[in-house]
């Protein structure tokens, strides 16, 4: 009995010591295939076939078009603003607004150029950027206050500009503004309206309709 445990005891030593062998072996095959971590393109091999190498040593370089990232360098006076505000727009030539993901602002700058370095992911659902191509990152500079309308309810005529307002009674006043920008739609008023106010957005239909005439024929309101 004592000489079937031991040789029990022994044979599973034996099992155990060609599991490790078993495992070793398996993890330096692991070592003969080198895999990317993401699907993508190729575009560098720097060792050949046959060729031995050390830990660390760089064996190839490839891309993913899926994993698309913008880096862009900030000047030094508008960093703290765009690394505060974390707002920032990628557009295409051709007028297209890319989704960005996360941004990583550098926590140092170039000691030649003196800007710093924001790197954003990119989203491109159609396939259409590439890496190395140009793009436009527009960041926050300033900020101000601005009154905004829709750029539909302005009305020009010659040097002239103006917008309807609505007074308590719904009535349509014609009034000359100043305009600024305008950005996306919306047109920027410097002088002339209040915060409010209540503008007309397609003033057109009011030109000769009978709401506009019953202004015009009390006298209170010119016609444009």
């Amino acid at each position: 009995f004592d000489q079937a445990r031991n040789n029990l005891a022994a044979a599973r030593a034996r099992v155990e010591r060609a599991t490790a062998a078993v495992s070793e072996a398996q993890e330096q095959l692991s070592y003969t295939r080198v895999l990317a971590p993401y699907g993508g393109i190729l575009t560098e091999r720097h060792v050949e076939i046959g060729e031995s190498v050390s830990p660390g040593q760089p064996l190839l370089s490839g891309l993913s078009l899926e994993q698309l990232r913008v880096v862009v360098d900030l000047p030094q006076r508008y960093a703290e603003l765009a690394r505060s505000e974390r707002q920032a727009k990628v557009t295409l030539a051709d007028g297209r607004v890319l989704e960005t993901g996360e941004m990583t602002f550098y926590p140092y700058a170039n000691p030649q150029t003196h800007t710093f370095r924001l790197r954003m992911r990119l989203s491109d659902p159609n396939g259409t950027l590439f890496p190395g191509m140009l793009v436009k990152v527009s960041v926050p500079v300033a900020r101000r206050e601005a009154l905004w309308i829709p750029t539909s309810g302005l009305i020009q005529r010659s040097e002239m500009r103006a917008v309807f307002v609505l007074d308590e009674q719904d009535r349509p006043r014609l009034r000359q503004v100043r305009t600024g920008t305008r950005d996306n739609g919306r047109l920027e008023i410097l002088a002339g309206l209040s915060e409010g106010e209540r503008v007309v957005t397609n003033p057109s239909e009011l030109v000769g309709s009978d709401r506009l005439n019953l202004v015009n024929k009390s006298g209170e309101e010119p016609n444009p």
